[in-house]
């Protein structure tokens, strides 16, 4: 996986990053390639593993659902066991599902229209990994702040703010034609209008129109890559970190502190024993240490304790239910 970057693939990395739905002339044109090339740079960055998938940046919470974090402690199963509970997993609609090292050998994220749906979905969870839990960690998801990696930036590029989703949103109503259409582009932005229309049931231009909707209300608020575990030598660390004094104005300090560091893709916040949740890529243990290091140092006034996971496999990651519901 992975493997080393050329600068023309940095540059079209960086350009899916910002916005994985523009055409590919658009990124051709940025990163001075032919169309073709780019298209099959693009291929091959997907094939090396160096792009996980295309994420549409949907904001679960305001389209009425609320996102539940679940993190396991699990027994040692074999490998065929292994692959039949990240499968039956896999066909619960999960927003994530992601293998760890670490406090935690599994995390996964749900969401749920509700107390009746949370407890069905749970349930379903549970019966799927019946006999293997040894521990759980349960969060509810306030809000997430998410940058594009300064690796892949443009000195020329101008600063990007983060997008935040979830974050004090009101609820809409949207339809279940709505619904069908965000199942759809969750993790593939790249979907044709055409395909669009076919996956939905409904004319191209129709798909378009709601599309185009949905991204005026703000319930798709961009689109991006997720990028591979291991790209280019790097790790993905996800971190829970725990304040003894979290008002506000420390949550919101410690939150600007952390996404100022180039290593940090997101930053979420969450209900459970730890207030943060943060991503970060880096080289290694050595420089993981240094970034933990760097938040300690800089709040150990109200720092408590601080749990880190290394993600070692990612098998699904987006931000919508990608079930088909019953109409």
């Amino acid at each position: 996986m992975g493997g080393e970057l050329s600068a023309t693939d940095r540059k079209i990395l960086a350009q899916l990053l910002c916005d994985s739905r523009q055409p590919i002339s658009r990124i051709a044109a940025k990163a001075r390639v032919s169309k073709q090339n780019a298209s099959s740079r693009i291929a091959s960055l997907v094939a090396r593993g160096s792009i996980g998938s295309f994420v549409s940046l949907i904001d679960c919470e305001r389209a009425g659902y609320s996102i539940h974090i679940f993190n396991f402690k699990l027994k040692p199963v074999p490998a065929r066991k292994e692959r039949q509970v990240i499968s039956e997993l896999l066909s619960l609609g999960v927003l994530s599902l992601l293998k760890c090292e670490g406090e935690w050998g599994l995390s996964l994220s749900i969401a749920s229209e509700g107390t009746a749906d949370l407890a069905k979905k749970s349930l379903r969870l549970h019966r799927a990994l019946r006999g293997i839990v040894l521990s759980m960690h349960w969060a509810v998801h306030l809000g997430t702040s998410t940058v594009v990696p300064r690796a892949f930036s443009s000195a020329h590029d101008p600063p990007r703010s983060p997008v935040e989703l979830g974050a004090q949103c009101s609820p809409e109503r949207i339809s279940q034609k709505d619904r069908e259409i965000l199942s759809a582009i969750a993790s593939n932005t790249r979907i044709s209008y055409s395909d669009l229309g076919k996956r939905t049931g409904m004319p191209p231009e129709t798909a378009r129109y709601r599309l185009k909707s949905l991204e005026a209300r703000r319930i798709i608020k961009g689109y991006t890559i997720n990028l591979g575990s291991d790209l280019e030598g790097f790790r993905h660390y996800r971190v829970f970190l725990n304040l003894s004094s979290p008002t506000e104005e420390n949550v919101r300090a410690v939150s600007s502190f952390l996404l100022s560091l180039p290593q940090v893709r997101r930053v979420t916040r969450i209900v459970s024993e730890y207030e943060l949740m943060y991503d970060v890529r880096a080289s290694g243990e050595r420089e993981m240490r240094e970034i933990t290091q760097s938040v300690v140092k800089r709040f150990h006034r109200i720092m408590s304790m601080q749990t880190l996971v290394r993600i070692v496999k990612e098998y699904r990651f987006c931000c919508f239910p990608l079930e088909r519901r019953a109409a």
